[in-house]
């Protein structure tokens, strides 16, 4: 694939071998590394990002976090509304940054590696960011599979990627009663700032295979737009920490087990996510 030569290569892992790592082994590969210019411009989009809402949610603040960047924000977060803040449809980047996003070496080579995909969401769902804060351990989710937080695919009856049907390259949402659910989902996870070791995600490997037991979240205090789901008490596993890097480019099954890690560093750990959507 000649648009990962532009990247820093971290494996050498061709797509076969990503695919047998997603589906067959440990449910993850981290394939490459985003170059440093592709970095600095994300970390410039979130720390923008994260003013232009503050502006908007605490605009009497202003002189707090007028030049805040991102991965300071916990020397803030006490002096603000850290829950109104941390809603999806304030983590969701703009359709100019996502734009911006599309436009780099990494995405196009895993869009490359991924035909007859598209990041476009049926419920909605975009590139969004995450922030955890140094200590802070509800800022982070239980173990889960993201598969069981969108089960609520389930209730889209018909909904179908199909091609645009003026024979366009674009891959759009329709309803096709006869072709429902003609997709699988591949999660992408980026650090953008991370301290390798102390912050970070925890995985299963190869939990992606088995079939678990869960139960949905009535309340809780964790915030999503997406059922609350978590492991039932009987059900144990094992998490392992992976020491990333950032800008490392992580992609995992849907069903794969994993876990935001308890922030024990000294700035807030900040990722990129967004799916992708793989027409079958």
């Amino acid at each position: 694939m000649n648009s990962k030569s532009s990247l820093k290569d971290k494996t050498q892992m061709s797509f076969a071998d990503v695919v047998r790592c997603l589906e067959e082994q440990d449910g993850y590969a981290v394939p490459f590394i985003l170059p440093k210019e592709d970095l600095k411009k994300i970390r410039e989009l979130l720390s923008e990002h994260l003013r232009e809402r503050l502006k908007k949610t605490h605009s009497e603040k202003e002189n707090i976090f007028r030049d805040i960047e991102i991965h300071k924000y916990h020397q803030i977060s006490d002096s603000l509304n850290h829950q109104e803040l941390m809603k999806m449809t304030n983590r969701e980047l703009s359709n100019e940054a996502v734009k911006t996003i599309q436009k780099m070496s990494f995405f196009k080579a895993i869009m490359e590696w991924f035909q007859n995909a598209t990041i476009e969401d049926p419920l909605g769902y975009r590139v969004n960011f995450r922030i955890i804060r140094p200590g802070k351990e509800a800022d982070t989710f239980p173990a889960h599979a993201d598969a069981w937080y969108f089960s609520n695919y389930e209730k889209l009856a018909g909904s179908t990627l199909a091609y645009e049907e003026d024979g366009g390259a674009r891959l759009v949402w329709i309803k096709d009663e006869n072709n429902p659910l003609n997709f699988k989902v591949v999660h992408v996870w980026i650090p953008i700032y991370c301290e390798p070791g102390l912050n970070g995600i925890k995985v299963a490997p190869g939990s992606q295979l088995r079939q678990w037991k869960k139960k949905k979240v009535a309340s809780s205090r964790y915030v999503t737009t997406f059922p609350k789901y978590e492991l039932d008490e009987s059900e144990k596993l094992e998490l392992k920490l992976l020491k990333t890097e950032p800008g490392e480019v992580l992609l995992f099954h849907d069903k794969l087990v994993h876990q935001g890690a308890i922030n024990r560093g000294n700035e807030s750990r900040i990722a990129l996510l967004f799916n992708i959507h793989i027409m079958k």
